[in-house]
């Protein structure tokens, strides 16, 4: 009987993952329909008896840029909550001119979203001088193509691919 409940339990938790994580369908949608500043949000939170797991994904379409390389990238900023506690997961989602995943930069927190892609570059705020600068923005230059890594209130983010 205990094995029946960890394996339902299991099962679960699989399905929650599976259709946490932005999909392949919603990004799709958000570039086909290439409308900027626009936010997306796909909810498929349950609420139960005593809690609500929390299943949120927000999905805003950046815009695109072109690079001095010829490149064309499209930018997504991606963030999912979830779980009792709503935790938040951010990242920025990069694909190409033809839609195709290139790769993404994982976000240490929520706060550390992008606010907008502004002529090749990516505007952050600066959570209170954290990045080097007492500006209230930080620039990523994105005309000269996708960096490693960049600073950002005390962290680098990296590119994954």
């Amino acid at each position: 009987m205990l094995r029946t409940y960890f394996f339902l339990f299991i099962l679960t938790c699989i399905a929650n993952i599976t259709v946490a994580q932005p999909t392949e369908q919603q990004i799709q949608t958000v570039l086909k329909a290439n409308v900027i500043d626009s936010l997306y949000i796909f909810d498929h939170t349950v609420k139960q008896q005593g809690y609500t797991d929390y299943n949120i994904v927000k999905l805003k379409y950046l815009g695109g840029v072109n690079t001095t390389k010829g490149d064309t990238f499209k930018l997504i900023s991606s963030i999912w909550i979830w779980g009792l506690s709503q935790r938040g997961t951010t990242r920025i989602l990069v694909y190409n001119d033809k839609n195709q995943y290139v790769g993404n930069y994982y976000m240490s927190l929520v706060s550390n979203a992008p606010i907008k892609l502004e002529n090749g570059m990516l505007l952050f705020v600066n959570d209170k001088g954290r990045s080097g600068s007492n500006e209230k923005t930080v620039r990523v230059n994105l005309k000269h193509g996708l960096p490693n890594s960049f600073y950002l209130n005390g962290d680098f983010h990296s590119f994954e691919q």
